[in-house]
């Protein structure tokens, strides 16, 4: 007559093993979607930064990308890292005011994410020929994890590239 099932001591083996292996997949797997929110969050606010510029070319005016808290207003430089606003700068001030009509308003879907701007400005502007008014720079980072920096230059192209260095 032949065995049906398995023994204790074959069920606690392989219980063991398994616990051993996803103590070590876990970590990595952990560090994978601390790194495609980093990539996802950088492509995002590209993205979006070309948007702005084909829309400042393609109505021959002003359009501005600004940090929101709140997908509505423009928010302080630190506010980045909550989300931003695509919108038609008719008053060229860079401040979303209630009359310029939106285009875009992203929220950043993570608290873990860090996104700032190296000159600490609240927002960028295109213009209708689509330059910027000034060079920015945003690193996007998750603590702990290489982040990526985005590079956006007068001519309003915008490049990225993986930082060396760890983020704080």
């Amino acid at each position: 007559m032949g065995q049906k099932g398995f023994t204790a001591i074959e069920l606690l083996f392989v219980v063991a093993i398994t616990g051993i292996l996803l103590a070590i997949a876990v970590p990595s797997f952990s560090d994978l979607i601390a790194r495609q929110r980093i990539a996802g969050a950088a492509s995002d606010l590209s993205s979006d930064l070309m948007l702005a510029r084909m829309e400042a070319s393609r109505r021959g005016g002003r359009v501005s990308v600004c940090a929101s808290t709140d997908g509505a207003t423009c928010g302080a430089a630190s506010a980045w890292s909550t989300g931003w606003l695509v919108f038609v700068d008719t008053d060229g001030d860079g401040a979303h005011a209630v009359a310029e009509p939106i285009i875009k308003a992203r929220a950043v879907e993570t608290s873990s994410l860090q996104i700032s701007e190296a000159a600490a400005s609240a927002s960028v502007s295109f213009q209708g020929t689509g330059r910027l008014n000034a060079a920015r720079t945003w690193t996007v980072c998750v603590a702990g994890q290489t982040g990526r920096v985005l590079n956006a230059r007068l001519t309003g192209a915008v490049t990225g590239y993986r930082t060396a260095a760890v983020c704080p």
